[in-house]
């Protein structure tokens, strides 16, 4: 097998309801570059003559590609997939661009259209295959010899007004539907993300204000446990109780219970206790306590008050 590049006639546009174009790309038969079978041509349509596929005006010239294009120069596109349709060939849609819109219409009963696609033929001249490439084309081309057809002034024309700002040609509607519903999908996905940007941003602020406030919270709490404890330990110590006395009321102190009313109550124990340890003078007798080794009544006390 030969890899070949295919130059063939296709048939004239036909205008269709909607704005849009009906075509057919190849027939079955033989041809210029080859000899095309309805099997070859229907397996592989759609993928040599896909959706998008650009259409141009005139094959590249002698010693150029498909990439030394006029950008210009693209008067279409497929509007779907090319299919095969038995008893005709390959066939397809076409959408006209907007500045070409009124040329391509002019030159419909004085041009036809011819394929610029890659394939395989064998040595017979049987094309085996149609592949599938971004460089395939369906080309406006005139007819050979014909004169006055007038499609190099036209080409000429059409290209000054679309590089015109403020070109009048008429609007492609399904062009502008198309470009709207993407506009509208593209705001409806940029709204969704920011939405949820705006939702994610004000739930860590919420997150971060509710932890500040929370350690500020068990901040004052720990400094005014602090300061109650001192304020706790120090009337205990000047208290003057017991060590156990002390040791019990210091516990309840830590634990953030007020001491104020314990202590108290351990005060008048403590002063109880110490009048009642108090020695007795004999009856008829003064009790001197400052006689030499006369016992004071804390000397009476239980062990440590």
């Amino acid at each position: 097998m030969v890899d070949v590049l295919l130059h063939e006639a296709a048939g004239a546009l036909r205008a269709q309801e909607g704005g849009k174009w009906a075509v057919t790309l190849i027939t079955p038969g033989k041809g210029s570059s080859g000899t095309y079978s309805e099997a070859v041509l229907e397996r592989d349509a759609p993928t040599a003559f896909p959706k998008g596929m650009k259409l141009w005006f005139k094959h590249p010239g002698e010693g150029q590609g498909a990439g030394d294009r006029d950008p210009r120069d693209q008067w279409g596109v497929l509007d779907e997939n090319a299919g095969y349709t038995p008893g005709e060939g390959i066939t397809g849609k076409v959408r006209l661009l907007p500045h070409w819109k009124e040329v391509v219409e002019s030159l419909g009963d004085q041009a036809s259209l011819s394929i610029y696609a890659m394939g395989d033929a064998d040595k017979d001249g049987n094309v085996t295959a149609l592949h599938e490439s971004v460089t395939n084309s369906v080309d406006i081309v005139s007819y050979p010899g014909r004169a006055g057809s007038g499609l190099k002034q036209k080409l000429e024309a059409a290209r000054a007004a679309s590089t015109q700002p403020g070109s009048t040609s008429a609007p492609d509607t399904h062009t502008q539907e198309e470009s709207m519903d993407e506009l509208t999908k593209a705001v409806e996905a940029l709204t969704t993300l920011l939405k949820a940007h705006l939702d994610e941003q004000k739930a860590a602020t919420d997150a971060a204000a509710k932890a500040e406030a929370d350690a500020k919270a068990e901040g004052k709490e720990l400094s005014d446990a602090i300061e109650a404890f001192a304020i706790a330990s120090k009337a205990i110590s000047e208290a003057q109780l017991s060590p156990s006395a002390e040791a019990d009321l210091l516990a309840l102190a830590k634990r953030g219970e007020d001491v104020t009313a314990a202590i108290e109550s351990e005060k008048k124990k403590k002063a109880e206790y110490a009048e009642a340890a108090k020695p007795e003078a004999p009856k008829g007798y003064v009790l001197n306590e400052a006689a030499a080794g006369a016992k004071s009544a804390s000397d009476y006390l239980p062990k440590g008050w």
